[in-house]
């Protein structure tokens, strides 16, 4: 299993906001988690009496509980069960603690090829911590293909969501990065493609 860097407390985050040329041989987070608070044990079964209400927050919050051991033994497993039903509603917090477990090779082997099914399927309802990620996985050829239109396509996507009032920098040097690779048509394709890509509907998602 890969060990995870220190988290990057206060904001969802690229594991690599400062490099760009590591993705590939150093394994860390896809998308930082966010700070959560410490539970006791007490404070763990709260949140698990209330992941049975079928709630795909509280089934992520609890698979949170697993995957870090907060208030309850550490079990990855049990995190991947939690984290799945709550993906299955649609719920985009949900798919990107199941790519970071893939990716990492907690609770199973890694597979860069499920972390990136789950980062599609995130950014495909327009979320912009999953784009950046899956640009990237793009550009690196990690579990897909490697191709820098796309690539291209969905930096410029995240560049669009709300993650550019706290990441615009970062993606300002990842559209420049990208783009130094590629020929003026790979650049007007993937504007093109950009420009006509519509998210799947947020009732779907939360």
């Amino acid at each position: 299993m890969r060990e995870p860097s220190k988290l990057i407390s206060g904001l969802f985050a690229l594991a690599l906001l400062a490099t760009t040329s590591a993705f590939a041989e150093t394994r860390d987070y896809l998308i930082i988690p966010p700070p959560m608070a410490m539970l006791d044990a007490d404070g763990a079964a709260a949140v698990a009496q209330r992941a049975e209400t079928g709630s795909a927050k509280d089934e992520t919050e609890l698979g949170d509980v697993y995957q870090y051991g907060n208030g309850l033994p550490k079990d990855y497993a049990k995190a991947r069960f939690w984290y799945g039903k709550a993906a299955d509603q649609g719920y985009l917090a949900a798919m990107e603690n199941l790519a970071n477990m893939d990716y990492l090779g907690k609770g199973g082997p890694q597979d860069d090829v499920s972390a990136a099914k789950w980062l599609q399927k995130a950014a495909d309802y327009g979320d912009g911590e999953a784009q950046a990620a899956l640009g990237q996985m793009y550009e690196d050829g990690t579990g897909v293909r490697r191709d820098l239109v796309q690539a291209y396509k969905w930096i410029l996507l995240a560049a669009r969501t709300n993650m550019a009032t706290y990441n615009k920098d970062y993606l300002a040097r990842r559209e420049a990065e990208v783009s130094a690779k590629m020929t003026p048509a790979q650049i007007a394709k993937a504007r093109k493609l950009a420009d006509v890509w519509q998210p799947k509907p947020r009732s779907a998602a939360r």
